[in-house]
């Protein structure tokens, strides 16, 4: 059964497939039933069965469009026979895989691997190169050398700027500052609350470049994400642009676009800041390679310089100079000398070391002829160059100008043009630095061009112009304008219109504060002023007491509110030291010592033996004297009350030595008898 319905259904199938799209049954197409077998579907392959075809089928089988491979054209391993791109594309050098660039390199090359891709990204539909100040910023600083435009620095003059993208899809500028070729610190500015016009907290910033008229959005930039700085926009915070690469065709033509200048470009449309002028000046460096220009020839009568100036003599008067090329490929003055018709010798400076001021060795010499305050350089220079003459530097060196051709335009009559110069000259078309001036205030004659009020003093010069007088009392204002009062800043009736002072001043006084409401003012708190601050404050500083509005009112030198009540006797047994008003409750009774003192010791009834109220009797000596020796009773033999009895000689003499009793024979109570 499986395999009956199995081949009715490829039976079915068979009758509706074809292989061209003109053999499908139109009953079938209305069905939607149209199959194609092979064919190709794909409109860009070359092998593409037709629209017709395609809008007939309802699908092909065994499909075939094409081998698949390289399908760009710019790789290195393109395949002209493929129509399917693998992938396998290898562009070694330019091409752009970015859609949005000017340069594009197409779908076809969409999938292909770029060794060394270069979009350009040209003139974009940047907003204005104007912002609003809004209430907050972001300081984004800009190295000198990390913005390129086309591989090189951006035209001096430029505009560099920082893009937010608002409400509408649009770029628009929030900051901006003009390129300088130094670093530059641009001010970007935050959107302020509830507009659209600034930066959103955490919005990326879009770089973009405006050249004379054309505004190109960078197609590479980098901002440095390492603290303080942030490379999205954070208010009042640091930015760093690293690096920000623009590209794009430039319809402008940039150059000098100064005609008074030497290298003015008639062609320049965007002046990139290298116009310039020929200085006619020279730097003395020490070191110089000597020219000779010898018209009337050398002392051999050989070597006669000729110079000409459309074919006739140069001026005398004229000057001749070498010039060299500095870094920055300008030319500038290494030597000049006046050209008088005779022999000159011009001293061509060299560079002193690590300077850009003068010659380098080998260097070539470009001779100009200044001529009525115009420069020409010379169209033709022959030199002698038969050693030791030389047409390059060398140090010490000689060289020698046989012939010179200047040609030009002199457009101008040398003379003084300043009409207000001594010696104007009408006829004069160039000024040749004539002119003579006797002072930029005085004409010719001395005379003051201005003085208004007839002083003598020109009115540029005189502070009073309109006041003879002047200023004579040397205040700064002029007579006439003086006017009188009070000039103290601080005083009550200071007059600000005032410029003389006329000894009216009326000085503010000082308030003090009445703390207690006493009337009487202390120094805790004052006030300088002209008239009474408050009710509070008063214009004496007479209270003793400050919180107290009784102050001392018993004169005791404590203010009463600091008073403490109690006995103030010093003799009284309840004396309190630290009473000061006197309560009357002193008493005198319950600390007195055995002599009737108060708080006493006894000291003031001792007897004279220390006894209070004491007879001297507890310190009798023997003699019946207080505290005595016992000396004002000793008899001859020194015992107290004695009768001299312990101290008798033999003789019956106290302390005596026998000798009043003797007998003749020196006995003493002798009976002579001994001898």
């Amino acid at each position: 059964m499986k395999n009956s319905i199995y081949f009715i259904l490829l039976t079915f199938l068979a009758q509706f497939t074809y292989s061209q799209c003109t053999e499908c049954n139109p009953a079938y197409v209305s069905m939607g039933l149209c199959i194609i077998d092979g064919g190709c579907s794909e409109s860009s392959s070359p092998l593409y069965s037709g629209d017709d075809c395609v809008a007939e089928a309802t699908a092909f089988t065994n499909e075939y469009c094409g081998s698949s491979g390289c399908t760009c054209e710019l790789a290195l391993n393109y395949d002209p026979n493929a129509f399917i791109d693998d992938g396998s594309c290898v562009v070694m050098d330019g091409g752009c895989s970015d859609s949005t660039a000017e340069n594009y390199s197409g779908d076809q090359c969409s999938s292909s691997t770029f060794l060394a891709e270069d979009c350009q990204f040209g003139s974009v539909e940047l907003g204005e190169f104007d912002f609003t100040v809004t209430d907050a910023n972001m300081t984004v600083q800009v190295g000198a050398d990390v913005v390129l435009f086309n591989g090189e620095e951006p035209p001096i003059g430029s505009l560099i700027g920082a893009f937010f993208t608002n409400d509408a899809g649009e770029l628009q500028c929030a900051g901006y500052q003009t390129w300088s070729g130094d670093q530059l610190a641009i001010a970007v500015w935050a959107s302020e609350s509830g507009l659209d016009n600034g930066f959103a907290a955490g919005e990326s910033i879009t770089w973009g470049l405006f050249i004379g008229g054309q505004s190109f959005a960078a197609s590479t930039s980098t901002m440095n994400s390492s603290p303080p700085f942030s490379e999205t926009f954070i208010s009042n915070g640091f930015g760093q642009l690293l690096s920000a690469d623009f590209s794009g065709e430039l319809t402008a033509v940039i150059g000098c676009t100064d005609p008074s200048a030497f290298n003015f470009n008639s062609d320049a449309t965007i002046d990139d800041g290298s116009c310039y002028s020929l200085v006619w000046e020279e730097t003395n460096t020490g070191s110089n390679f000597t020219i000779g220009v010898t018209p009337d020839g050398n002392m051999q009568g050989e070597n006669f310089s000729i110079l000409t100036f459309n074919g006739n003599e140069i001026p005398v008067g004229s000057y001749l100079g070498v010039f060299f090329t500095n870094d920055n490929g300008q030319y500038v003055c290494g030597g000049l000398e006046e050209w008088t018709g005779g022999n000159i010798a011009i001293a061509a400076w060299g560079s002193e070391e690590g300077l850009d001021n003068g010659f380098a060795i080998g260097e070539e010499f470009t001779l100009f002829a200044q001529i009525y305050g115009q420069s020409f350089i010379a169209t033709n220079v022959e030199w002698l160059t038969t050693p030791p003459f030389t047409n390059t530097y060398s140090l010490n060196g000689f060289g020698n100008i046989l012939s010179a051709t200047f040609e030009g335009e002199i457009t101008s009559t040398p003379g003084c043009m300043d009409d207000a110069a001594c010696n104007y000259d009408l006829t004069a078309t160039v000024d040749d630095g004539s002119c003579t001036y006797a002072d930029g205030l005085y004409d010719c004659d001395g005379v003051c061009y201005n003085d208004s009020d007839g002083d003598t003093i020109c009115d540029e010069e005189d502070n009073c112009p309109n006041d003879a007088e002047n200023d004579a009392d040397g205040d700064g204002v002029c007579e006439s304008d003086e006017i009188n009062g009070c000039t103290d800043l601080n005083a009550c009736n200071y007059d600000s219109t005032a410029t003389e002072d006329n000894g009216t001043c009326i000085q503010p006084i000082t308030w003090y504060y009445d703390s207690d409401g006493d009337g009487l003012g202390d120094d805790t708190f004052t006030i300088d002023s002209c008239s009474q601050p408050g009710p509070e404050f008063v214009n004496n500083i007479n209270d003793p007491c400050p919180n107290d509005s009784e102050n001392d009112a018993d004169g005791d030198g404590i203010c009463e509110s600091d008073e403490i009540n109690g006995c103030t006797e010093l003799n009284a047994c309840n004396y309190d030291s630290e009473a000061t008003d006197d309560d009357a409750s002193c008493e005198y009774i319950s600390c007195l010592d055995e002599c009737g003192v108060p708080n006493g010791d006894n000291s003031t009834c001792l007897d004279e033996c220390g006894v209070p109220n004491g007879d001297n009797s507890t310190c009798l000596d023997q003699c019946g004297i207080p505290n005595g020796d016992n000396s004002t009773c000793l008899d001859e033999c020194g015992v107290p009350n004695g009768d001299n009895s312990t101290c008798l000689d033999e003789c019956g003499i106290p302390n005596g030595d026998n000798s009043t009793c003797l007998d003749e024979c020196g006995v003493p109570n002798g009976d002579d008898s001994t001898c």
